[in-house]
């Protein structure tokens, strides 16, 4: 879990960095990145929390 919050820290600073850089499509896509990348350690949360009620 730890590695994929690095993820979404990573792909939120590399979006604040190059927003000023790009335009359009390049925008949306580094968006995307950080949107994915916030669901999947949503999930891999939500798949502990199931194992430890289990």
């Amino acid at each position: 879990m730890q590695a994929a919050a690095d993820e979404i820290m990573w792909a939120i600073i590399r979006h604040r960095d190059n927003h000023k850089n790009v335009i359009g499509r390049n925008v949306l896509d580094q968006a995307n990145e950080t949107i994915s990348a916030c669901l999947h350690l949503y999930q891999m949360l939500e798949d502990t929390i199931d194992r430890n009620e289990s």
